[in-house]
């Protein structure tokens, strides 16, 4: 619902700031240090952005950037900041029970994503 109401209200305006966030891995921490970094050290009203969104790393960063409304930038930051911090590996994916090879031959992929899924569900579901 946030999301409609941010494109909604960047329609009505004559300017529409977006945040486009890439892919990459590790890179979506290094994009919520920068944008801490910016938030944090610059004036908060600068980055309310109309639309985000980003693939891979930056699509995770986009499900927890978009529950924010603009006026808690600085929240915003801070909790995907601490999101990032406290992930681990295991948090991510972890070895099938017979290993990588037999993941790859029997399974959907040479690791188990399942942890992925549920670290995505837990950032999205902090939001109404």
């Amino acid at each position: 619902m946030a999301i409609l109401a941010r494109a909604i209200e960047a329609k009505m305006q004559d300017s529409c700031k977006a945040l486009v966030l890439s892919g990459g891995g590790n890179n979506g921490s290094w994009e919520i240090g920068v944008l801490y970094g910016m938030i944090m050290n610059g004036d908060p009203t600068d980055f309310e952005f109309d639309v985000i969104t980003g693939i891979s790393a930056g699509a995770i960063n986009t499900g927890g950037l978009v529950g924010w409304p603009k006026g808690k930038e600085v929240e915003m930051v801070e909790f995907m900041s601490e999101k990032w911090h406290s992930l681990k590996t295991d948090d991510v994916w972890q070895d099938w029970p017979l290993g990588k090879v037999s993941g790859a031959l029997l399974m959907e992929g040479a690791v188990d994503d399942a942890p992925l899924l549920a670290f995505l569900q837990s950032i999205i579901s902090e939001f109404p």
